[in-house]
Order: C-alpha cells, then structure tokens, then sequence
C-alpha cells in the first residue's frame, strides 16, 4: 500500500513540472555541483592530454594513426581514438596496455552493416560502395584512456605503455634502415 502511494506521489510530481521548469532547476543546481563547476576545463584538460598523447606518439615515430581536428574545428575528445596498421598491432597495443594496468577500449568492433541483425536480414541494410576502410578502421582502432582526471604521471605510463608496444617493431625498421642483418 505504502509503495503503492510513494509511486503515485512521484508520478504526481513529476508530471507537474513542466520540462522548461525541471531543465531550468537542473541548470541551477548544476552551477552549484562540483562536477558540472569546471565544465570549460574539462574539455580542455581532454585536449591537453589529446594533444600530449599526439605529440609523443608523432615525436616517437609509431605506427599509429591519430585524430586529425581541422583548424576551424575543436574536439570535444569523447574518445581518443588511435588505429593501428594491423588487427595484431591493435592486441598487441592492447595487451601492453593491460599488462600496465591501463584501460583500453575497442570501441567500434564491427560496423553496422556487419552486426548481427543486418546480417540475419531482419532488418535492411543497403551498402554502397566497399566499406575496406571502416573494416580497417573497425578492426584496428582502439581508444587510450582520456579523462580529465588523469595527472601527468599516469598520462606518462599511458605513453610508455603504447612506445612498449611498437619498441620491438620501431627496433626493427631501425635494423633495416641502418642495414643490420638478423633483427
């Protein structure tokens, strides 16, 4: 009986409020929210620490493909996203990841015409064209931590991590570069 009430009470008042009111209040009460205080510095800290993971990854030379933003654009860095050259690149970038404790995400699996449902053909899907490059990019991408509050310090174990990953390969295209035989 007692919960009977409670839910009509709570039914009662949320359609009383009228949706302008409730956006109004969340607004106020967000000003007032530690989390929501900082929310410019919050972008930009995701765009500090995407620009940190871009130079050290150009600056060492990996073979991965980073986020291009056009000048007269600014990314908010949702995700931070890096594609490697092949479907072993990215585990391997992955497993060297976990095995320092850092979390990665594989993001975009499987593009949409390739997810069950579409393939079942319950549902249509019509695809033009040859999708070789989103099947890349479904297969080789992964996203590397990027959340405001990571300090410097983690920031660094991040990129360490992803230079441990490729430090075999990148030792062997210098092998090859410099003529070195058996590497």
């Amino acid at each position: 009986m007692f919960i009977r009430f409670l839910k009509r009470r709570v039914l009662c008042l949320y359609h009383r409020k009228s949706l302008p009111h409730r956006t109004l209040q969340f607004q106020r009460r967000s000003h007032r929210h530690p989390c929501c205080q900082n929310r410019k510095n919050f972008v930009q800290q995701r765009r500090e620490i995407a620009a940190r993971y871009t130079a050290a990854i150009n600056e060492a030379g990996l073979p991965l493909i980073t986020q291009v933003i056009p000048d007269e654009s600014a990314s908010a860095f949702y995700k931070y996203a890096v594609v490697a050259g092949t479907q072993g690149e990215r585990e391997r970038l992955e497993k060297s990841l976990q095995t320092a404790h850092i979390e990665t995400e594989h993001y975009y699996p499987c593009i949409l015409p390739d997810q069950p449902v579409y393939r079942s053909g319950h549902l249509p899907c019509v695809v033009a064209g040859d999708l070789a490059v989103a099947r890349h990019l479904a297969a080789c991408g992964t996203c590397l931590p990027i959340y405001p509050e990571l300090n410097g310090h983690e920031q660094k174990r991040v990129i360490e991590a992803v230079k441990q990953a490729f430090a075999r390969h990148l030792y062997a295209v210098v092998a090859v570069a410099v003529g070195i035989e058996g590497s």
